[in-house]
């Protein structure tokens, strides 16, 4: 409708604005306090106290792993599917598939993993479909349904597995409240390091192929699926 995905940004650029500009006016920005400097022996020492967890470590390489599949694979799709000889929308198509499955799966999948009461299993099976779902690019070709139904089963789970693993964080058991936030951020700190090396990892292994990156983001799957399966129930050092 708004000719590719270039309107699409420009569209959720102006509509941010606009938001913004409403939540302004609905909630004047109030006096500034006074800010105090970051306390950095203290953030090292957070830092230091929540990596005692096995636990943690568990779900910040599970992150890493799950986040290596989605950034590499929905920044090099569209650009592989044109190189292969698809046109521009159905290239687009493919990604917005792979979104729309994770939208639609993850309030039932959530939900599933609450009436079930093991978060690290409904995980582990997501992140082992998002590895499928991507290990099969590699052997689909450009066969238009193959590549749609690869997308649905690699997206999928993934939202979910997100909401889970940020859920499972502040879930562990014995790590006291205030120290959530320090926990969270380290696994965020794992997911960005994998988006940010993941990528271009995957991208320079085209030279072998153009399908061959898939095998890698799907094998950076696999790393979460190990780590899942890996844990015993430690407790912290």
């Amino acid at each position: 409708m708004l000719g590719g995905w270039r309107g699409v940004l420009i569209f959720l650029g102006v509509l941010t604005v606009l938001l913004g500009f409403l939540w302004f006016m609905i909630h004047p920005p109030v006096e500034k306090t006074k800010v105090k400097r970051p306390n950095i022996r203290l953030i090292f020492a957070n830092v230091r106290y929540v990596t005692r967890y096995h636990e943690l470590w568990i779900y910040a390489i599970a992150r890493f792993g799950a986040l290596g599949v989605m950034r590499g694979v929905v920044g090099y799709v569209p650009t592989y599917l044109r190189e292969i000889g698809w046109d521009v929308l159905d290239a687009d198509t493919a990604i917005t598939l792979f979104f729309l499955a994770s939208l639609i799966g993850v309030v039932p999948l959530s939900y599933l993993s609450d009436r079930i009461g093991n978060r690290r299993l409904v995980m582990t099976v997501g992140v082992t479909m998002m590895s499928i779902g991507t290990g099969l690019m590699f052997f689909v070709g450009d066969v238009f349904w193959g590549v749609m139904v690869s997308m649905v089963i690699a997206g999928f789970f993934f939202d979910t597995f997100m909401a889970l693993s940020g859920a499972a964080v502040t879930e562990m058991e014995g790590l006291d409240m205030t120290m959530i936030g320090s926990a969270l951020g380290f696994a965020y700190m794992m997911q960005n390091l994998s988006a940010t090396i993941m990528p271009p990892i995957g991208n320079a292994l085209s030279v072998f192929g153009l399908n061959v990156p898939f095998l890698l983001w799907a094998s950076s799957g696999l790393i979460a699926v190990v780590a899942l399966l890996s844990y015993r129930g430690q407790k912290p050092k």
